[in-house]
């Protein structure tokens, strides 16, 4: 070591340090991830992550290369973004902070997809007759999936399959909603009108 100065080893996290008659080496420090919740959502995006570990101070999130919007009520242990739409399939998430880079896996899962129109037979009904409704849907994941069903007069039913009936006791027009849903979470909704 030549003359009075020496070589200070200080542990910081992103920042730089100053101490006179030293000179400083800052380490930056290698964040780790604890967990990922959901570890999985909709391709469609907008799935609300939370993501557990340490040194996230300034971090930057990313699904493979696409930017996640990261809170501001994040911390220096908990990151909470937005995933972005992605393709099915697994994607890599990155939490980057000035000393280095993390890594997770996260699946990305296509939504259910109506195969055939929401339909209500017979769509002009008499005062208590009997209605129909028909909604048959595929989920690319051959994931279950569950039928929401909202007859539009205050009545509704949860089903495990696409077709149910109904029948309306008072005279008007009503606005029939059907949302199928996976085990995920993810869903799609289609309407029909019964007069």
């Amino acid at each position: 070591i030549a003359g009075n100065q020496g070589i200070l080893l200080l542990p910081a996290l992103n920042s730089v340090h100053s101490l006179a008659g030293h000179k400083t080496l800052v380490i930056d420090t290698q964040p780790t991830i604890t967990s990922i919740v959901p570890n999985g959502g909709s391709t469609l995006g907008g799935s609300a992550v939370t993501i557990s570990g340490t040194n996230f101070t300034g971090a930057t999130v990313s699904f493979d290369t696409v930017s996640a919007t990261v809170d501001l009520a994040s911390t220096n242990t908990t990151l909470f973004v937005t995933a972005p739409a992605h393709a099915s399939g697994a994607a890599t998430v990155s939490v980057t902070v000035a000393g280095g880079t993390a890594t997770t896996q996260f699946t990305y899962h296509a939504p259910p997809v109506l195969s055939s129109a929401f339909t209500a037979t017979p769509a002009t009904a008499g005062l208590g007759q009997t209605v129909a409704f028909s909604a048959a849907a595929t989920d690319a994941d051959n994931l279950p999936l569950s039928f929401a069903w909202d007859f539009g007069d205050g009545a509704t039913l949860n089903t495990t399959s696409g077709s149910t009936t109904h029948a309306y006791t008072q005279v008007g027009a009503y606005t029939a909603t059907v949302t199928v849903s996976d085990s995920l979470g993810d869903t799609i909704s289609a309407t029909a009108t019964v007069q």
